[in-house]
């Protein structure tokens, strides 16, 4: 009823989310093998109609081929993220060193009698700018990405209206 070829594979698993996968190839352009990983609870807990419903805005997410790309686009974000927080790690460790260097150096002046050198701010390093720079590309990425999926959302819950219902929906 949805339209589309089903899962090669379903998966029961703990909790009470539902989600579709599919290991497409070459950039999303063709189709791969096809997984729907659903939830005991649902299994247990819903009627059969809602159930329905969830399996149609599931499939609905075949149908409309959002999955072609899920796998790039999880990789692209993650990749971003993991990015984003190396750099600004190598940047904070930078500076420590920095300031560690400066209290080192303020202390053997004290020692040696001499006054402590006029503390300035420290210099930051280039992984500090890159860090800035990727920090506002991946939240464009990331808004841009997640109106992508909130749109998928919405035409699957469409599928699931149309096949179960919208009430039950």
């Amino acid at each position: 009823r949805v339209g589309t070829r089903p899962p090669g594979e379903i998966r029961v698993v703990p909790g009470a989310g539902a989600m579709v996968q599919e290991d497409a190839r070459w950039l999303g352009l063709v189709a791969g093998e096809r997984r729907l990983f659903l939830g005991v609870a649902l299994l247990i807990g819903l009627p059969e109609d809602e159930l329905d419903a969830v399996l149609a805005h599931e499939l609905g997410h075949y149908a409309h081929d959002d999955t072609r790309l899920g796998g790039l686009l999880w990789a692209l974000r993650s990749r971003l993220l993991n990015t984003v927080v190396t750099l600004r790690h190598r940047a904070a460790v930078e500076e420590a060193g920095h300031r560690a260097t400066f209290a080192a150096r303020a202390a053997r002046r004290r020692a040696a009698g001499k006054p402590p050198p006029v503390e300035r701010n420290p210099t930051r390093g280039p992984d500090h700018f890159l860090a800035l720079v990727f920090a506002a590309y991946a939240g464009l990425c990331l808004r841009l990405t997640e109106a992508v999926s909130r749109r998928q959302e919405y035409a699957a819950d469409l599928t699931a209206a149309r096949i179960a219902g919208r009430d039950v929906t």
